[in-house]
């Protein structure tokens, strides 16, 4: 009999030495505790450009795009608080996220985080678009989730391909844009300082060495009334961007897609 008993004493230890750190995590902690973890790990991935740990805390991690962005994360610095989380049914939360993104602070972020069949939340990170607010005409206010002096966001309740395969993202003049998929079109806003300052825009194809001399734009705010230019011609695939101002002035560009 007291063999039996250490029998079953050292299968049991052998047991618990094999479950992983995280399926411990998981079945120990609450679903709200899981995903802040999750959340956690999602900003660390961007602040440290982790491709492994981006992978595993994003939804649908295996289409091509979210590899691609994973192969292509840039440095950044975004800060964070989760504000609540929602409970939508019992494998989805809605979790609602102020931003602060390389000093641009962003108004409330809707992240859908969802449990996936290995038993670990992931982020959808097609929740939600954000735009401009100088590029917002024609949106509704009733599709407006939330909003501040320079953005809004609308939410992707559909996950709409539409929908999400739009954006916006910032850089400093002369800093060449992260590489984008578009789908059609792309537009990038210039704000100089001062504003009547000639800034050349520039679109490349990632598989080109030179610029699509035929996208050059220049762009005058002060003297156009205009600080964007719209790529349209039914371009479909990676692309990257630059914005020169033609003298040396403080500013940055966004591109939205």
């Amino acid at each position: 009999m007291k063999k039996n008993y250490s029998f079953l004493t050292l299968s049991l230890l052998i047991l618990i030495s094999l479950i992983s750190p995280s399926s411990t995590f998981a079945a120990t902690k609450s679903p709200e505790e899981q995903i802040s973890r999750t959340i956690e790990n999602f900003y660390t991935s961007l602040n440290t450009q982790d491709k492994e740990l981006y992978l595993t805390v994003i939804a649908n991690s295996s289409k091509p795009e979210f590899i691609y962005a994973a192969d292509h994360l840039v440095p950044t610095q975004i800060n964070y608080t989760i504000i609540n989380l929602e409970k939508i049914a019992e494998t989805k939360y809605i979790a609602n996220i102020l931003v602060e993104k390389n000093g641009t602070s962003y108004p409330l972020f809707p992240y859908e985080v969802q449990l996936e069949q290995d038993g670990l939340w992931k982020i959808n990170t097609n929740s939600f678009l954000v735009t401009p607010k100088v590029n917002s005409e024609g949106i509704s206010s009733d599709a407006i989730f939330s909003e501040n002096d320079s953005f809004i966001v609308q939410r992707n309740d559909n996950n709409s391909e539409e929908l999400a395969a739009r954006g916006t993202l910032s850089y400093s003049f002369n800093e060449y844009s992260t590489h984008i998929w578009l789908a059609g079109s792309g537009t990038v806003y210039v704000f100089p300082s001062p504003s009547d300052v000639d800034v050349v825009i520039t679109i490349y194809g990632v598989s080109s060495e030179y610029p699509l001399y035929s996208d050059v734009e220049y762009v005058n705010p002060a003297r156009t009334g205009s600080n964007y230019a719209t790529f349209s011609q039914l371009l479909h695939g990676y692309y990257f961007f630059n914005a020169v101002p033609t003298v040396s002035v403080p500013g940055y560009y966004m591109v939205s897609y």
